[in-house]
């Protein structure tokens, strides 16, 4: 029963600094919602104090009965059974922490399956050697700083001692070239090292005058490219690491000025549709059709007229003109020919679109994050249950980034800037490439 108090306390209080990092997530949407509709946030304010001193109370105790209970159970039962000892006790970045056992009651002729849990999350299970031995290596990669916890249990009654290991924070370096111009679009690469050992799959953030311009992510040796479209002008850029979801310190790269110059005012030599001549052609025959379309339609919308017949006048008589000749002489030319009237809404149609642009994006995203963790409704996802669920994996910072701007403006109301628009698209983008594309 002790155990059973100790291991669940472990994954209760993981559970609840889990749900307290996603409430601050959402601190900077709630403030910005309050302000724009003039709501007073002073209750919400207080409740982020209050939800921070709980999570402190509880993890104080559940430390102290910790280390009371695991005395306790230790000497008041049989944990010779199932063993556990983990060699190295302080890691870092890319260490390995190797894990060794040994279930003493096993069966010589068949294996047996232990479970192996890490942070009350199970981490693998592995079959027992000949002599009962079994052995996992995890790796620090995606690691919280501070300590976890190791235990094993055998056919789900049989625990071994609860072992801990800390994870120390490592100090980063990101190193950014001149940016370069090429095609109106900026240049940019880089590498990023915690010591001397690469940091793969991280999320860098290009950054001008403070603000987001673009997402890169490293590879394998820890560099990364990415081209960033800036409007024309000077512009102050740097690379930004912030290490959400890895035990490492941030850090940002050098300052560099760059000028970006005005567009060629000759789209002969622009990159897109137009510099394609089957998409000119395309192009062109399609507004010819629109035209030909166009005219056709007014032709039949145009009220026809009957011409006046032949008027004889006696000799002496004036060919007085009446009002319905006046009439008939003034629509000569077809009729008067109506305005064209703006339809209602067509200003806010742009706003429709971008925001249909991120569903459309959302969208993908719940299906392609669905695949991959065969989860078996996707559509059912929320943008805060979406980000939660990739926790765990690599794209974890691109979906919450992509998912908390969408949230805001799909909920709030709040339009998306001009200059986060590609950004979260890229991030969106970027998560699905990272799980294996839209067609996966």
């Amino acid at each position: 029963m002790l155990t059973t108090i100790t291991y669940e306390g472990e994954a209760l209080r993981r559970r609840i600094q889990d749900l307290y990092r996603d409430y601050l997530e959402q601190d900077k949407v709630m403030r910005g919602t309050g302000e724009k509709f003039g709501l007073d946030t002073t209750g919400y304010a207080q409740s982020v104090i209050d939800f921070r001193e709980i999570v402190s109370r509880i993890d104080q105790d559940q430390h102290e009965k910790m280390t009371t209970l695991q005395t306790t159970v230790t000497a008041g039962m049989d944990t010779s059974r199932l063993t556990l000892g983990i060699e190295r006790q302080r890691v870092s970045y890319l260490d390995t922490v190797n894990i060794e056992g040994l279930l003493r009651e096993h069966r010589e002729d068949r294996p047996e399956e232990v479970d192996l849990f890490i942070d009350s999350r199970k981490a693998a299970s592995i079959s027992t050697k000949p002599d009962g031995s079994f052995s996992y290596s995890h790796l620090v990669e995606h690691d919280r700083v501070g300590t976890h916890t190791v235990f094993a249990v055998y056919s789900g009654s049989v625990f071994s001692e609860i072992r801990t290991f800390f994870v120390e924070t490592s100090e980063t370096s990101l190193e950014l070239k001149p940016p370069s111009l090429h095609d109106g679009r900026a240049g940019f690469e880089g590498v990023l090292l915690a010591g001397s050992i690469p940091v793969r799959f991280a999320p860098i953030e290009i950054l001008a005058e403070g603000k987001r311009a673009g997402t890169a992510h490293t590879g394998e040796d820890g560099k990364f490219s990415v081209d960033v479209k800036l409007s024309p002008g000077d512009h102050k850029v740097y690379a930004f690491f912030s290490a959400d979801t890895f035990p490492l310190a941030p850090s940002e790269s050098a300052t560099f000025e760059i000028f970006v110059p005005e567009p060629s005012p000759d789209i002969s030599g622009e990159d897109g549709l137009l510099a394609n001549p089957l998409y000119v052609a395309i192009i062109a025959i399609s507004l010819c059709a629109s035209c030909v379309g166009a005219f056709l339609y007014l032709h039949r919308q145009r009220p026809e007229i009957t011409p006046p017949g032949p008027v004889f006048h006696l000799p002496g008589e004036g060919a007085a003109m009446s009002a319905d000749d006046e009439e008939l002489r003034l629509s000569d030319d077809g009729g008067p020919v109506a305005g064209v009237v703006q339809a209602a809404g067509e200003a806010d149609a742009v706003d429709t679109v971008l925001i249909g642009d991120l569903s459309c994006l959302f969208s993908a995203l719940r299906l392609a994050v669905g695949r991959h963790l065969a989860f078996l409704y996707p559509l059912s996802l929320t943008p805060r249950e979406l980000c939660a669920m990739c926790r765990e994996l690599p794209i974890r910072a691109a979906v919450c980034r992509f998912t908390k701007i969408y949230e805001q403006a799909q909920y709030s109301g709040a339009p998306v800037p001009d200059d986060e628009r590609d950004m979260i698209a890229g991030a969106a983008r970027s998560a699905i490439e990272g799980l294996g594309g839209f067609d996966h």
